[in-house]
């Protein structure tokens, strides 16, 4: 068993409708590490900006184009985790650091 880093986190945005004339984006962030649970995960957020309000516990700006997920708690490997913005073009997301625990 290894570490797991930044590399096993993958983030995809999808078009899921227009609002408002612009689209809604669903951000899906998966953690591919199989025996490594994720938490306090800070991403690059840049030009992230949204007409719907986000759930800070979702995804909180802490300023200078990054962002905690999940409000800092588990992001368990496999189960994908979600939240929606809306925006005239997809922000720029890529993982920036973490906290693993892994098991034996």
């Amino acid at each position: 068993m290894g570490e797991c880093g930044t590399s096993d986190i993958k983030i995809t945005q999808t078009v899921v409708k227009e609002v408002k004339g612009v689209f809604e984006y669903e951000v899906e962030i998966l953690n591919h590490c199989e025996s490594c649970a994720v938490s306090n995960l800070v991403i690059n957020c840049k030009e992230f900006q949204t007409i719907e309000p986000v759930d800070p516990l979702l995804c909180k700006e802490l300023g200078d184009s990054i962002c905690l997920i999940n409000g800092g708690d588990i992001i368990t490997p496999g189960i994908p985790f979600r939240f929606r913005y809306a925006w005239e073009r997809p922000a720029s997301f890529t993982p920036r650091k973490l906290f693993t625990k892994c098991s034996p």
